[in-house]
């Protein structure tokens, strides 16, 4: 937020961004409508830690989905000068010693034309065609896959009284076995993205199934408005930069969006690039400036990738915790709620977990 407050629209983005108040907790619990396992003091919210949210930073914590800030950056960029291609894909491109030709296509037209351009910047995601081609080798594993389901639907009962940006619930009871999954709120409290630790083919009928194993409670009405599904990666480009053609963002650093890591370091690395490129076009500044993106950022972007998934093996441990089956998970639940040595070890347990 810092970054977008020297761009001078931070106003704009907190007029549509949910504060910090209303993103107060992270909680697990046994369906939506289930026991409540654990809540927990999110972004900057508990009392003991306030203090040294105020002191590092003259912005405050607020929630800010893509579908919120995006158009905010694109009008403000219209209204500095630059242009847009929407519904446009990059071809090709062949590097020079002063310049980049760019090949791109009109998806709706199917028309071909060409670009000349000084540098080339690949921000083109964690399926980067820029980076690809490149042969930037990019370097770590994957973990299976996810799935993102859009949806909105009135849960206000379920989570107005404990508001958070994430809710995560795990149900053993339906029919589909195991599912295990996280409300994060785009606009409180009946817009959501549900994201589900699960391979499952994207149907009408099997996403419903899902969703209301999740909730527990089939009679709230939900309405599906995209699903769209991903790889939960651990990966990061060995480099940033091939003379004229720079990358940033998810096409270097490849993570679940555990933490909210992945828009702030996207738009950190696009600051630290587009000052540094600014100098450059302006005769500033030596082109070997541009060199100092990958030292600059690469570490922070491996670090993040590293923090985003031990946020993901750290819920697979609490779910190992809490019990994979129905059998095994009514036995947990009596041990939680027992009293004697067995009760508070469990309890522990949980507590260290969570």
């Amino acid at each position: 937020m810092e970054v977008l407050r020297d761009a001078g629209i931070e106003h704009r983005l907190k007029a549509v961004a949910t504060p910090g108040s209303v993103i107060q907790h992270s909680t697990w619990s046994d369906k939506l409508a289930g026991e409540e396992y654990a809540r927990i003091y999110a972004w900057g919210n508990h009392p003991m830690q306030k203090g040294d949210y105020e002191l590092a930073s003259p912005c405050s914590m607020c929630d800010l989905p893509q579908s919120s800030l995006e158009p905010v950056l694109v009008e403000e960029a219209q209204n500095l000068g630059a242009g847009f291609r929407f519904s446009t894909e990059l071809v090709s491109f062949h590097q020079d010693t002063d310049h980049v030709l760019v090949t791109v296509r009109n998806r709706v037209s199917g028309e071909t034309y060409t670009v000349s351009t000084q540098y080339l910047i690949g921000a083109d995601g964690a399926r980067s065609v820029v980076l690809e081609a490149l042969n930037i080798p990019v370097i770590g594993c994957q973990h299976g896959e996810a799935l993102n389901v859009h949806i909105k639907a009135d849960l206000s009962k379920y989570i107005a009284h404990r508001p958070g940006s994430l809710t995560w619930a795990l149900n053993t009871d339906g029919p589909t076995g195991l599912v295990a999954g996280a409300f994060r709120m785009v606009k409180p409290w009946n817009e959501f993205v549900v994201i589900i630790h699960s391979a499952i083919k994207p149907t009408e009928e099997t996403l419903r199934a899902y969703l209301y194993q999740l909730i527990g409670d089939d009679s709230i009405g939900i309405d599906i408005l995209s699903s769209f599904p991903w790889t939960i990666n651990e990966q990061c480009a060995e480099r940033w930069q091939d003379r004229r053609v720079l990358c940033i963002g998810d096409a270097t650093h490849r993570h679940p969006p555990a933490y909210g890591l992945g828009s702030n370091t996207c738009i950190s690395d696009a600051f630290n690039l587009s000052w540094k490129l600014a100098y450059v076009l302006k005769g500033w500044a030596s082109p070997s400036l541009l060199e100092t993106l990958t030292s600059e950022r690469k570490p922070v972007g491996d670090e993040v990738v590293q923090r985003a998934n031990e946020g993901i093996h750290a819920h697979q441990r609490l779910w190992s915790l809490l019990g994979s089956d129905s059998e095994s998970r009514k036995k947990i639940n009596d041990s939680l709620r027992s009293d004697g040595a067995e009760g508070d070890q469990k309890r522990s347990e949980l507590r260290v977990t969570i």
